[in-house]
């Protein structure tokens, strides 16, 4: 069972490597009080590995029901769009003309909670997807996050 895990682990990171585009989703800081969550800085890290230039890159990530961003929570580059499901989910898209070779991207927001949150609180992945030059389209995903909150235990 050990084995079958190690072996898991060293996949993802062949497929990471050999990866011609790679997106590594991160949080930077987390808004919080002893029992609750209230906002999270979340950082995308976008690298082009594939040797060449892409062209029509797209970056979308989602945000869980009851979290949000807002126009004023983005960093240096606002999406082009962001939209809301019926089922509360948020999804922000970024579009780049022209990736270069080696060129990175790094994408920053603030995402703030409705309600306080309790407990766990998972970040779906985030997804690159561009165009071969044959036009076959390529999709990666980043990890994804959880977030706990700790909750403190009187002694009576």
């Amino acid at each position: 069972w050990g084995a079958g895990v190690l072996v898991i682990i060293a996949l993802f990171f062949l497929y990471s490597y050999y990866s011609k585009v790679s997106i590594v989703k991160r949080v930077m800081d987390v808004d919080k009080s002893k029992e609750s969550i209230s906002g999270i800085k979340v950082m995308l890290y976008v690298k082009n590995k594939s040797g060449k230039e892409i062209e029509k890159l797209r970056v979308i990530d989602y945000l869980p029901k009851l979290i949000a961003a807002s126009g004023k929570d983005f960093g240096t580059m606002r999406p082009i769009k962001t939209q809301v499901s019926s089922t509360g989910r948020m999804r922000l898209i970024w579009e780049f003309e022209n990736v270069g070779n080696n060129d990175e991207r790094i994408i920053t927001y603030v995402a703030r909670s409705k309600l306080s949150i309790i407990g766990k609180l998972n970040l779906p992945n985030a997804i690159v997807e561009y165009f071969t030059k044959r036009g076959k389209p390529i999709r990666r995903k980043s990890n994804k996050l959880t977030l706990l909150t700790s909750v403190e235990q009187k002694e009576e």
